[in-house]
Parts: structure tokens; C-alpha cells; sequence
């Protein structure tokens, strides 16, 4: 093994544990795993043209096999521990996602699954999860399955040329495949750089810079320049560990400091000057933090997830340590017992690759079934509770009544085991779409018009639209116990980030990249809720405060909800505007309650923050209650300075601002005694 390698494979993990456990310190730690692409791509790809230039082919089955002896084992039982771990340490309010997320892992999709979580505007602040970092083993699996399918095509192509017009054909795909991905980089990273972090195509020219040098592996010749260019490489990686940061729109173009400096390391090799940095990089702590990389970089980050439930607190510096030592220590022995045992084991070429594929398939099929019973359990006690909410669901001291002093409720806010953080964090409208997103909402980049009825649609007495981003979504449940007794029909019109004004220059700061789709779309669906006559009122409300406009200038004006409504009202209906709901601190309140077991009222949020003045409601408050009237439901969540997360038995909130179903619900009465009066 080279010097050189094993040392870059050292100071990689080693950025990364470092990044991950001292983030504010070491800001862009994370590009250790750019490292690790060079060099899988390096070492790939020299080992794949070793193969053709001996027989002038590529077993597939050979390499892929040789792939999930290495790698394989000592994953799957990665993400075996941390799923028992899971199970009997962390709290359920957590399985969810942590199982979901080991089951992608599993399969090697977890790049995609926190692609499409980055995006989800209802998933954004998801906790870490104790196998996020599998996102760039997904990959790496990734491409070791498309990499030597692409050089057998052009074998293929060349198979009965010379071995020179081989390597020509070879060199051009991968140059050809690595330009274009990292075009596909910089665009993806300018336009969605929260998705563009996990995907195969940005990150696919990384593995290919280290695979074009495997075509010259040496670019430099005579010890001192050598030396020269290693030093070069080394200190661009240290800088881009150092300038780097989460802020930084990563990968694009920026990524290519730690990539080129690889690939300046790797171009040096070993030189034997007195000032070469082989001497530091060939010391035996060096070499075998190295050997044992790949192991240390699975179980790191287990540990600083799952560690902190085990000791009730945050990890302190101690901890941190006894972290990076209890790593080490596992990540020696995984290597030793796990790693090379299935690596090295003699078997027959035949019978080893129909072992490997067997074995990896027998594999992740347990952790997706293990995973999925889990999640089976756990929606079964959901479903348990939600029956037993809703038969509580009566009481005058329950939920929003709970506030009304008419109800001489003792105590609004006292901890009762009515509703537990783990149901609460699935009590929301979401229905998953085939098409994807939801069904009830237009999903980010999309102009499509869905929409969901809620009542009676064949005879109803009145037909009530619902118009606004997620924050409208919050009533639907509201609208469905309304129209349990009213013979009203309720149809849907959400979008979530989008303001629903439809002017093109108003966006939400976060997702600016639907912004023109979200415009068109609140055109579209204005236009047709005017164009349906059976439609008298439309319920209105959004992430109040939130949106800007002047793309992003200035905060978003009265002006701009009054057009809409106007527009609105010049077609025949009436607006009811539900004012926004209280902030609350920016993290997933269930995860807060469960954190603060002791002490819940912690969670609760004072008034002087959660309410920030509201640029909607005071623009519906100009109406004086005519043609647009204003809903504000402000003193059901608020008392004494205080709002609240947990009212009357029920916990208010889904996650960091979105109201739960049942919550929802107990505020039906005060948005029915609205509706009535209109």
C-alpha cells in the first residue's frame, strides 16, 4: 500500500471526526470525504486498467464481488448495532426516521434519501441521525456499480482495436464523464445547494479527477519538485478544512481545493528528499490510522449520536475524547475480525463472488425488514393513541378549550399522558403521493394545481376553498371535523414555501429556487378558485413574516396580501385570514419534550419571541371585518407572556412551527363560529 495514500486516508477521517465533533472549530472539516473520492477513484480505476492491460477485460462479477467482501461486512454490522441501539436506547420519538434512514443505508440510497429530505420543506429539520454519514458510502457504493460498467462499454466498443486505442477510448469517457459532472456540480450547488451536497451526478467528477490520473499516474518528475507539489497538496487540503464552512454552497466549484490537493499528493507519491512530507506521513500512528479508516469513519459518528441519550446531556470535551478513543479501539478491531477476515478468506473465485452477492443480499434484507418491523411497531401504537385522543377529544379542558376561563380548567398546561411527543410527530397531514410530495399539496418545482376535498362534494350547502402554503395545511383537520356535522364541502389549495400571491418577486428566503413556480402556481390557482361559482369564502393563511420581496430586498408589504384578496373579491368570494402561530424556538418541539422530560414547560416559548409582529394579519385587519375578516386564535396558545406547547392535554406543535392534527381539531369551533358568520 502506498505511503501516501494511507496518509491521506489518516488525515481525512481524521478531519472529519474532528469537523463532526468540533464543527464550530474545524468549519470545513467535511471535506475529508472529498479526499476519500480521489482516492477511491484513484485506486479504482488503476486497478480496473491493471486488469485490462493482463486480459484485456473487466469481470464484473469479480470486482463487485471483491467490493462487498471489503466493504460490506463491516457496514452491515454498523447499522445492525446502531439499529438495536436504536431500539433499546434512543427514544421512540426518534425511530421513525433513524429507522427509515438505516433501511436506505442498507441499500446504499442514503445519499438520495437526505437529498430528498434537504428539499422537504416538512423533513428540513429532521435531527441527525446516527447513520447520516452512510450519504457518502451510498455513494461511493454508487459509483463502484456504474464506474466499471461504463469502461466495459467502451471496451466493448474497442474490442478489436489495439490496447492503445483502448486506453484512448477509456480516458476519453472518464474525461468526458468527469466535465460533465462537475458542470452538473456547479449549476446543481448555484441553483440547490442543499440537495446538491448528497447526489450522485455533482460529487460523480471527484472520483473521476483521482480516476484521470490513474491514466498518468505520474506528473512530476524529479524529487524535489515532487516533494514541492506534495507539500502544495497537503496545505490546500489543511486550507480548505480551515476556510471552508457549512455556509460554504459545497461542492461546485469550491470543491475543487481539496480535490486538486489530492490529487497533488497522490501525483508526488513518496518522494525521499529530507524535506518530504513521506517522513511524516510513514510514522506508524499515521499509517495505521490509515489501515483502520474505514472503520473508524462507520463507527464515529454512532457514537456521537447515540451517546448523548445514554448520558441524558450534550458531550462534553471528556466525552468527546473518550469518543475518539472508544472509535479507535472498535475500528482496530472491526479491521481485524470483520474487515479482513471476509477480505482475505480463501475460497474459490466462483463460489467467493455467489458467496459475496448471497451473503450482501441475505444482509440487507434483515436490517430493511428489522427496520420496517420497527416502523410497523411503532405506527401500531400511534394508531392506539390516536384512538384514544379521539375519544378524549370532548372534554371542556381539552386542547384550545382549556383556555377558555368560562371552563375553570385547573391547570391548561399541566403534563398528562393524553399525547406523547411520538405521536405528536406524526400527527400531520401528510399522504404521500406516488408522483411524489403529497397529495393535497403542489411539490417545490412544480406549477401542478392538486388539491384535496374535504366534506361533502356531491349536494353541499356552501363550498369553501382553503388557499395558502403549509400553514393552511395546519386547518385541514379543523375542516374535517367541521364538516362532520356541516354539509359543507372544503377544497384544498396548498403549496408549501410558496405565499400564495402570485407575484413573481415574493419568495421565501429558504427555498427561493420555486419561487417563479410558486408565482405561476398562485396565479393559476386563483384564477379557478374566481372561476368556480359553487366557491363563496377562502381560507387564507401562510408562514407569516417569512416571505421577502423585491426578490429578497425587503420584507413582504401589505400590498402584496391585499392584491390577492382583492383580486379574490372582485371575483364574488369573501377571504377569512387565520393569523399565523405563535414562533416557537426553532427546534422540533417533540424532540424538545422528550430532552426536557423534567422540566417541559422549557420548551414553552415567551411571548416577546414567539409573537413577531404578523404583516398578514394586520393587512386582513384593514378590511374592519368586511369582505376580508381576521381570525386570530393568538390567546388559545398564549397566557401570562408565555406560549405554550403542550395545552390542555394535547401537544401543540408537529415539529419546529407546524400545528398537530389533533391541536387542529380543538380549534375547529372558533374557525366554524368564523365561517358561520360569513
Amino acid at each position: 500500500m502506498r505511503i501516501e495514500i494511507q496518509a491521506l486516508r489518516a488525515l481525512a477521517v481524521i478531519l472529519v471526526i474532528l469537523y463532526h465533533l468540533w464543527p464550530k472549530r474545524l468549519t470545513g472539516g467535511y471535506i475529508g470525504v472529498d479526499v476519500f473520492f480521489v482516492i477511491s477513484g484513484f485506486l479504482i480505476t488503476s486497478h480496473l486498467l491493471r486488469e485490462v492491460a493482463r486480459t484485456g477485460r473487466i469481470s464484473l462479477a469479480a470486482f463487485w464481488a471483491r467490493r462487498v467482501r471489503r466493504l460490506l461486512p463491516a457496514a452491515m454490522l454498523v447499522l445492525l448495532v446502531v439499529a438495536v441501539a436504536t431500539i433499546l436506547l434512543v427514544p421512540d420519538v426518534y425511530w421513525r426516521q433513524y429507522m427509515t434512514e438505516i433501511g436506505a443505508s442498507s441499500v446504499y440510497l442514503q445519499n438520495w434519501q437526505l437529498a430528498s429530505d434537504s428539499v422537504s420543506y416538512l423533513a428540513q429539520n429532521n435531527s441527525a441521525s446516527p447513520v447520516q454519514h452512510f450519504w457518502s458510502l451510498s455513494l461511493e457504493e454508487q459509483f463502484y456499480v456504474v464506474w466499471p460498467v461504463l469502461l466495459v462499454i467502451g471496451l466493448f466498443a474497442t474490442r478489436a482495436r489495439a490496447a492503445r486505442i483502448h486506453t484512448r477510448v477509456l480516458l476519453g469517457i472518464v474525461a468526458v464523464v468527469t466535465i460533465a459532472s462537475f458542470a452538473v456540480s456547479v449549476i446543481w450547488t448555484r441553483d440547490v445547494a442543499a440537495s446538491a451536497y448528497f447526489v450522485t451526478p455533482t460529487r460523480m467528477w471527484e472520483f473521476g479527477a483521482g480516476a484521470l490520473l490513474a491514466f498518468a499516474p505520474v506528473i512530476a518528475r524529479g524529487a524535489q519538485l515532487r516533494t514541492a507539489l506534495s507539500w502544495a497538496g497537503l496545505v490546500t487540503i489543511a486550507l480548505s478544512a480551515i476556510t471552508l464552512s457549512g455556509a460554504t454552497p459545497f461542492p461546485g466549484s469550491l470543491a475543487l481545493l481539496p480535490v486538486l490537493g489530492t490529487v497533488a499528493v497522490i501525483a508526488a507519491g513518496n518522494p525521499s528528499t529530507v524535506w518530504s512530507p513521506t517522513r511524516l506521513g510513514g510514522l506508524r500512528p499515521v499509517q495505521f490510522v490509515g489501515d483502520i479508516s474505514y472503520s473508524l469513519y462507520l463507527w464515529h459518528w454512532p457514537f456521537i449520536v447515540i451517546v448523548p441519550f445514554v448520558l441524558g446531556s450534550p458531550l462534553t470535551a471528556a466525552g468527546k475524547v473518550c469518543i475518539i478513543v472508544a472509535s479507535l479501539v472498535i475500528a482496530f478491531l472491526t479491521k481485524k475480525f470483520v474487515e479482513d477476515r471476509f477480505r482475505t478468506r480463501p475460497t474459490p473465485v466462483v463460489r467467493r463472488s455467489r458467496r459475496a452477492f448471497v451473503s450482501a443480499a441475505a444482509a440487507m434484507l434483515v436490517l430493511v425488514a428489522l427496520c420496517g418491523t420497527t416502523i410497523t411497531v411503532l405506527d401500531g401504537r400511534n394508531a392506539a393513541e390516536a384512538k384514544q385522543i379521539l375519544a378524549a377529544d370532548s372534554g371542556s379542558c381539552f386542547g384550545a378549550a382549556a383556555m377558555e376561563p368560562a371552563n375553570h380548567c385547573a391547570d391548561p398546561f399541566a403534563t398528562t399522558g393524553d399525547m406523547t411527543p411520538t405521536f405528536a410527530k406524526t400527527d400531520l397531514n401528510e399522504i404521500p403521493d406516488p408522483r411524489g410530495g403529497t397529495t393535497c399539496e403542489a411539490i417545490p418545482g412544480s406549477t401542478e394545481i392538486r388539491s384535496c376535498d374535504i366534506g361533502t362534494s356531491a349536494h353541499p350547502s356552501r363550498t369553501i376553498a382553503m388557499l395558502g402554503d403549509s400553514h393552511v395545511m395546519h386547518y385541514m383537520e379543523a375542516m374535517r371535523a367541521i364538516t362532520s356535522h356541516q354539509n359543507w364541502n372544503v377544497v384544498t389549495y396548498v403549496k408549501s414555501a410558496c405565499g400564495a400571491t402570485g407575484a413573481p418577486d415574493v419568495l421565501l428566503l429558504e427555498l427561493a429556487r420555486d419561487q417563479n413556480e410558486c408565482a405561476a402556481w398562485g396565479t393559476a390557482v386563483v384564477n379557478e378558485i374566481i372561476a368556480n361559482p359553487a366557491i363563496d369564502t377562502v381560507i387564507f393563511s401562510n408562514y407569516a413574516n417569512r416571505y421577502s420581496q423585491d426578490n429578497g430586498a425587503r420584507r413582504i408589504t401589505e400590498a402584496r396580501y391585499q392584491a390577492v384578496w382583492n383580486k379574490l373579491i372582485a371575483g364574488g368570494k369573501r377571504v377569512l385570514v387565520i393569523a399565523d402561530v405563535p414562533r416557537t424556538h426553532g427546534d422540533s418541539v417533540p424532540d424538545c419534550l422528550v430532552a426536557n422530560a423534567a422540566d417541559p414547560t422549557a420548551c414553552d416559548i415567551p411571548t416577546a419571541q414567539a409573537l413577531t409582529p404578523d404583516i398578514m394579519a394586520k393587512a386582513a385587519a384593514t378590511y374592519n371585518g368586511k369582505s376580508v375578516t381576521l381570525l386570530d386564535m393568538t390567546d388559545k396558545y398564549c397566557r401570562d407572556a408565555t406560549c405554550h406547547v403542550r395545552i390542555g392535554g394535547v401537544i401543540v406543535y408537529a415539529d419546529t412551527g407546524h400545528i398537530t392534527n389533533t391541536w387542529s381539531r380543538t380549534l375547529a369551533p372558533y374557525i366554524e363560529a368564523a365561517l358561520v358568520g360569513k
